[in-house]
């Protein structure tokens, strides 16, 4: 269960801007009495958290935790980030932020440019919030964004292996984690199609390969490539091209 800033807790923010280093800018010394959330989006800042060397790299982010000493024992050279000051509450939960993670800086820069034009205008506290939630928001679903695609991407690799096999989607579900539904759902989000229509294209694009390179029977290839049985193979087959597979191979062959 990940550690990282309570997002069940309301923050408290207190500054906010762009940090631009210069060639020779080391990273400040300090212990402060704020949490600062470090959002990289050129560079490679160096720090020490407490004598512990650390990096950040464009498109991660990381919160330094209040009344921890800071401190560099290198410099920065052109190294840029947005920082928030704030103070905000920290647990072990699975809605907690985590302190360090990955971000897209494209989807964030708006929500700074909006924020430096609120302090210019003296904008509301409402306004200022908006976009200070809206900016953790987009850090988090960002998080469970690549989680979800590192989990169906090892889905479409073990169906890879053996598309040959009759797979089921509670059996899919069970390798993801998921519930058979959200499987689904984050699926299509991903892939753009569901599960069952991407395995299916998956046999067939197997299935046109053999068609058109061998010499196997309907019957041979519908079994090697998971189809199970002919007529399975057949009516999937109309389905999707208008035609016989035997008629199918016969055109593609002749070309």
């Amino acid at each position: 269960m990940p550690y990282g800033l309570d997002m069940d807790m309301p923050v408290k923010v207190r500054l906010y801007a762009y940090k631009y280093f210069r060639p020779d800018e080391w990273h400040c010394t300090r212990t402060c009495q704020d949490d600062v959330i470090l959002l990289m989006l050129e560079g490679t800042l160096y720090f020490r958290e407490d004598g512990r060397e650390m990096e950040l790299h464009p498109g991660e982010y990381y919160i330094q935790r209040r009344q921890i000493p800071y401190d560099s024992t290198r410099p920065s050279p052109g190294a840029v980030y947005y920082f928030m000051h704030f103070m905000g509450e920290y647990c072990e939960n699975p809605n907690s932020l985590p302190l360090f993670g990955h971000m897209d800086p494209t989807q964030l820069r708006p929500c700074f440019t909006r924020l430096n034009h609120l302090k210019i205008t003296h904008g509301s506290q409402m306004e200022l919030y908006a976009e200070v939630y809206k900016i953790l928001s987009l850090l988090k679903q960002g998080i469970h964004a690549t989680e979800y695609k590192r989990t169906i991407d090892m889905l479409i690799e073990r169906v890879s292996e053996n598309y040959r096999k009759r797979w089921t989607l509670e059996e899919l579900a069970r390798l993801s984690g998921y519930s058979v539904n959200h499987l689904i759902e984050i699926f299509r989000r991903e892939t753009g199609c569901t599960p069952y229509a991407y395995i299916r294209e998956m046999r067939m694009q197997a299935a046109q390969a053999l068609l058109i390179n061998s010499d196997l029977s309907l019957g041979h290839i519908s079994e090697e490539c998971g189809f199970g049985s002919y007529v399975n193979f057949y009516k999937t087959f109309m389905h999707i091209h208008g035609m016989p597979p035997q008629l199918w191979r016969q055109n593609h062959r002749d070309k």
